[in-house]
């Protein structure tokens, strides 16, 4: 059965209006390689706003080339070429690629590439033990205002162990490719890869800028349209 994602496109991307936005509308300066004025990002209230911005100051603010090739691929040879992994394709799995943990070896290839690279490696152990981690504080500190010290041992014990989970989980990979890191690079280095022969045309950017976007916020690339609001 075919989707229709028109019809279920994103109203909003749920940022909570606590800050995350500003984080966001940072990402996307560093992405463009451009800065934007506080007056100009006031005016700024849907995706489509925000692109036609990024945009123009990207053609206004710097000599990017006209470029035609994908950045996506542009990045994945850049990243290969990197870790020294001439063979790897994109299916490659980072796991078999690399012995180091997903924070060092992204701080190795962002080193190596000059590009921007952020993330670490997350799966489902370590959103578990964050929940629990929180829960468990939460009862932490509610034992020790009732000074309940049998439950606050325990309590203490929970925390300590779903911290561990967390430490340890964010240490190995959980699946990704070199294809997977490749369309990430691809997404947070719009301007980068533009001065290296990747695409600049109006739709090449808007696709990157829509990944950009669900990495950021983890919604669906293909639901978020002009229209959709970031609160």
């Amino acid at each position: 059965m075919r989707v229709n994602h028109a019809a279920t496109s994103l109203k909003t991307l749920g940022l909570a209006g606590d800050g995350d936005e500003v984080d966001l509308l940072e990402t996307v300066e560093q992405s463009f390689g451009i800065q934007l004025e506080d007056d100009e990002c006031m005016r700024v209230r849907t995706v489509g706003d925000l692109f036609d911005l990024a945009f123009a100051r990207m053609g206004e603010d710097n000599t990017a080339r006209d470029g035609r090739g994908c950045a996506t691929a542009i990045a994945f040879y850049r990243l290969r070429r990197a870790i020294g992994a001439d063979a790897a394709t994109p299916k490659s799995e980072l796991a078999r690629i690399t012995d180091m943990s997903p924070s060092k070896f992204l701080r190795h290839v962002e080193h190596e590439t000059g590009l921007l690279i952020r993330g670490s490696s997350e799966g489902l152990v370590t959103t578990v033990g964050f929940y629990s981690a929180l829960f468990a504080l939460l009862c932490v500190i509610w034992f020790a205002r009732s000074a309940d010290w049998s439950n606050l041992i325990v309590a203490t014990g929970v925390l300590s162990a779903a911290i561990a989970v967390i430490w340890f989980d964010g240490r190995r990979w959980h699946g990704e490719t070199l294809g997977d890191l490749a369309r990430n690079v691809a997404a947070l280095n719009i301007f980068r890869l533009s001065m290296a022969g990747a695409g600049t045309t109006q739709r090449d950017v808007w696709h990157s800028y829509l990944a950009l976007l669900s990495i950021e916020t983890g919604a669906d690339a293909r639901r978020i349209t002009r229209d959709t609001r970031f609160i």
